[in-house]
């Protein structure tokens, strides 16, 4: 559970008090608490449906993070492929 753009576990666990207008995130691939998964507060919340997936989860959204594509080719394959995986969170993308 995020209060305010932090984790609820860094700050008083269920005791974390809310302020009037404060914001709760509750990103169900993560409730119940897996420690630090290595992606922001961001992230969590932008690929929270990536989480949810069985086959990617929190594990495979870090390797998505840390991996590097080469797109060799950009016609009717290629240049989707480019969009799909920027965004699916892919950050180093090389077109050649």
């Amino acid at each position: 559970m995020i209060v305010d753009d932090k984790n609820i576990n860094t700050l008083q666990g269920l005791d974390t008090p809310v302020s009037e207008d404060g914001e709760v995130m509750i990103v169900p691939a993560i409730a119940g608490g897996s420690g630090n998964p290595g992606l922001s507060n961001d992230e969590i919340a932008r690929y929270s449906r990536h989480l949810l997936l069985p086959e990617i989860g929190v594990e495979g959204q870090k390797k998505l993070k840390a991996a590097k594509v080469l797109i060799v080719g950009t016609g009717g394959l290629g240049a989707p492929l480019g969009l799909y995986l920027a965004a699916a969170g892919k950050r180093t993308l090389i077109w050649n």
